[in-house]
């Protein structure tokens, strides 16, 4: 068998996806708005950490 060419994919990546938000079940774009938000949620939390510890060196009167 020959290997499926990305265009190939990617059409029945989208007719799968499309079958399923018919279905009632939007399961494909519902996890990748999960998996992005994800990813958001944990730059947010890590640039408030990295904003704490420069509040409390500052308080300390020390440099990073």
């Amino acid at each position: 068998m020959a290997p499926a060419s990305g265009k190939a994919v990617y059409t029945f990546n989208v007719r799968k996806m499309q079958e399923s938000v018919q279905n009632g079940r939007g399961d494909g774009m519902r996890f990748k708005t999960r998996f992005v938000l994800a990813i958001v949620l944990t730059i947010m939390a890590a640039a408030s950490a990295m904003a704490q510890v420069e509040n409390a060196a500052a308080r300390a009167n020390r440099p990073l």
